[in-house]
């Protein structure tokens, strides 16, 4: 398991960005080998997502149900703004 924090939050960001600049705007993002994030690699995941509907597209991020990235998009309410799935 990682973790996805503020080193690894800006390379995710520059790989989807280059995703979604090459046409690509319906993305499934798998979080599930991640144990842990922190407030930055949350706010790559709504700068990612705000880019996507920009142009018109969809985000599913794939995670965990019961690890730390699940419990942090369910307190700062990040869970609310786009399509979770629960992998088991």
């Amino acid at each position: 398991m990682g973790s996805f924090t503020a080193q690894q939050a800006v390379r995710a960001k520059e790989q989807a960005l280059l995703f979604i600049d090459n046409g690509r705007i319906h993305i499934i993002i798998d979080m599930t080998a991640v144990s842990e994030a922190d407030i930055a690699g949350i706010n790559v995941l709504i700068q990612i997502y705000k880019f996507i509907l920009e142009k018109g597209g969809s985000m599913e991020v794939r995670l965990l149900p019961h690890g730390n990235l699940a419990q942090m998009l369910h307190l700062t309410k990040f869970d609310q703004r786009f399509k979770l799935v629960f992998m088991e």
